[in-house]
């Protein structure tokens, strides 16, 4: 793995940067659902509105397989997985790719307001959250 550095702030001009190689970031829960999200912030988000949960971040769209492999040999099969990747093209992508992968699991699809969970959160507060609904 590597380090990702950020601005946790958001300032104008400030901007994330990777030191060494990425990798998925697991966040563990105490519900048996686990949250799939392309970015950190994403997952912190999440968090805010759903504390229990557990949240495995991608750390970009590239990082598909890896987090399908996480899944299948950490995660078992009760545990609702759902999708809250961003709703871009690579996102809605991603999301079928993980669907096809998982067969056997729970897998559901987060429907929130924003672009992803961060400005959902950033512009909606707690409320950006709508509901879980199955593919």
């Amino acid at each position: 793995g590597g380090w990702e550095l950020l601005d946790l702030h958001l300032r104008v001009g400030c901007r994330k940067m990777s030191i060494g190689k990425k990798d998925i970031f697991f966040q563990k829960g105490l519900k048996k659902k686990v949250y799939v999200v392309e970015s950190v912030l994403d997952g912190l988000a999440i968090r805010k509105v759903d504390l229990g949960s557990y949240i495995l971040s991608l750390n970009g769209v590239g990082l598909v397989k890896r987090a399908v492999w996480f899944i299948r040999e950490k995660i078992s099969k009760d545990y609702e997985v759902i999708l809250a990747l961003d709703q871009d093209q690579a996102g809605r992508e991603s999301s079928q790719k993980i669907v096809r992968a998982l067969r056997g699991y729970f897998v559901r699809k987060a429907l929130y307001l924003g672009k992803d969970p961060s400005e959902g959160w950033k512009k909606y507060g707690r409320y950006f959250l709508k509901k879980v609904v199955s593919f």
